[in-house]
């Protein structure tokens, strides 16, 4: 058995962040002067260990094995087809490692969750991001709408969305990272581009920006997601003159 100084020093590594390294004593230490103290060293540790204490900087050692590019696209690649073939109920990282052709255990190094995974395998089809300022309320507007259209048209990202907000697993992780990323960036810059014109006086002082948002929010996704089919022929245009209304209407 381990003396009782190893079995505390060995104990102690995680929260030290030391290496020890325990090697059986095969003799009296260098620092045993004289019969005696050997005597009496062999009679307390029969049989008996030193522990070798070696520090070592974690911080300075080698990090781990880099992500080898072609195996992560092709998980991600291998993501996407089950996701559009079996929906994100189905998609487990076993299936995924047996298309992409590699193991359980290099997609959770790499991938906490299936909805980490599934958020990274569709970051390009989810394209609702930050709405740009072109100087122009209307085509401002436009761009926030054509961003939602876009992706909630798209049928990976419908997935993936879908699967956010139902919060299958009970993952809040992913319906949080998805908030964080694309959902709020956008909703912030889309509220400032009404805002904006506002304050060019191309809307009303009085004008309901959250309100404005949650219809057109609304309205794509109903049109969209909801819908085997997506309905999104004229929908820009409807959108902007609701947003908008002519001036003859407020008049």
């Amino acid at each position: 058995m381990l003396s009782h100084t190893a079995s505390r020093a060995a104990n102690r590594i995680t929260q030290r962040y030391v290496v020890y390294h325990i090697h059986p004593h095969e003799g009296p230490s260098r620092e045993t002067r004289n019969e005696s103290e050997a005597e009496q060293h062999r009679e307390n540790s029969t049989p008996s260990y030193r522990c070798r204490i070696t520090m070592t900087n974690t911080a300075e050692r080698r990090p781990g094995r880099p992500r080898d590019q072609n195996t992560h696209e092709a998980i991600l690649e291998a993501t996407r087809q089950l996701l559009l073939e079996s929906g994100y109920h189905r998609l487990t990282f076993e299936a995924v490692a047996t298309a992409a052709d590699t193991s359980r255990s290099t997609i959770y190094r790499w991938w906490p969750t299936r909805g980490a995974l599934a958020l990274e395998a569709a970051s390009e089809h989810l394209t609702i991001g930050r709405v740009p300022d072109t100087g122009n309320s209307r085509e401002d507007l436009l761009a926030a709408i054509r961003q939602l259209i876009n992706t909630f048209s798209d049928r990976l990202a419908g997935i993936v969305i879908l699967a956010a907000i139902a919060n299958l697993d009970d993952d809040t992780t992913m319906a949080t990272t998805f908030r964080d990323t694309w959902v709020y960036p956008w909703r912030t810059t889309a509220a400032d581009a009404i805002q904006r014109a506002i304050e060019r006086g191309d809307l009303p002082n009085n004008t309901d920006v959250q309100f404005i948002l949650n219809v057109v929010v609304g309205t794509v996704f109903q049109c969209t997601i909801t819908l085997a089919k997506p309905m999104t022929e004229g929908l820009e245009e409807a959108l902007l003159n609701l947003a908008f209304p002519s001036r003859s209407t407020t008049d």
